[in-house]
């Protein structure tokens, strides 16, 4: 299924990693839910959970942190990438922001990986 797809991990109300997709973005909700259940997590792991997932593809998919994007396309991600990467409803893919499906994750910051 070729949708876009966004997954924003909110941690005591600031953005720290977005899962960005141009294509199954469908699967938004599954991803978000493993998030939940498996963090804290590097952005090795979650761009790993979302592959499992099949959240995108290796062409599209993007996992940001605070620092870094994770990302094995062969086009140069936008500047827009980063400069929204504070907004987490924001989908960078294009100007207008939006995705076919969007999902935050609100992690609270007692919640710690056993």
């Amino acid at each position: 299924m070729s949708s876009q797809g966004l997954v924003a991990v909110v941690l005591n109300g600031k953005v720290v990693m977005k899962f960005i997709c141009n294509f199954n973005g469908n699967n938004a909700k599954r991803l978000a839910s493993l998030i939940k259940d498996s963090w804290p997590m590097t952005i090795d792991e979650a761009y790993s959970l979302a592959q499992y997932v099949g959240f995108g593809s290796k062409e599209c998919l993007v996992v940001m942190d605070e620092k870094q994007e994770k990302f094995y396309g062969k086009m140069k991600l936008h500047s827009r990438y980063r400069e929204t990467f504070t907004h987490p409803e924001f989908n960078p893919v294009w100007h207008l922001g939006l995705a076919d499906f969007t999902e935050i994750v609100e992690i609270d910051d007692v919640i710690k990986k056993i």
